[in-house]
């Protein structure tokens, strides 16, 4: 039975290396963790579950069934609320800046929708990180950021450029939050 990681970074159409950079492994350790000759260490694990977006799960990672991985969803942040109409108008003004005036922007629709599914993300994502505030945004930001992107001709960014949109988006986000709470 093929690894579940092996499957996403093939589905993702990511190389191992590249994937292997991102969770901050060697190519070798990574290869090893999908031969299933290693069980990824813990830090590793999680950081494997959080550049999947949990779609790689502790349960898949370790071949125990969901059943014997400790429930960590207890353990809430009180960040984990995100306010999705704010965060709406922090996606349109980042796709606005990145996209320069090339092509056409996203229909209000598409970006109200983007913002929940960031917002989902954000709070699932509590149970399986200890990340906070900016940086996990951003891991919640960028699949949302790229999807958003591809249905847009002529926004396409480079990713590097991407992941500092991600980043500016979850910046002015963080910084506009505290203001609407005084």
């Amino acid at each position: 039975m093929p690894h579940p990681l092996k499957d996403y970074i093939a589905a993702t159409g990511d190389t191992l290396t590249a994937f292997a950079a991102r969770i901050g492994v060697s190519r070798r350790t990574l290869s090893r963790i999908i031969a299933r000759e290693r069980a990824p260490r813990p830090e590793i694990a999680r950081r494997i579950v959080e550049a999947t977006g949990g779609a790689v799960s502790m349960a898949a990672l370790f071949g125990a069934d969901e059943s014997a991985v400790p429930d960590l969803a207890g353990r809430r942040l009180e960040e984990s609320d995100v306010d999705v109409a704010l965060l709406a108008q922090v996606l349109r003004h980042t796709l606005e800046r990145v996209s320069e005036g090339r092509g056409r922007p996203p229909a209000d629709a598409l970006i109200e929708a983007a913002a929940e599914a960031v917002a989902n993300t954000y709070a699932a994502m509590t149970a399986v990180t200890t990340r906070r505030g900016p940086d996990r945004l951003v891991q919640a930001l960028r699949p949302v950021l790229e999807e958003i992107l591809k249905d847009c001709p002529g926004l396409r960014l480079p990713r590097a450029r991407l992941d500092e949109a991600a980043r500016q988006a979850s910046i002015l986000y963080l910084e506009a939050k505290p203001r609407l709470q005084r």
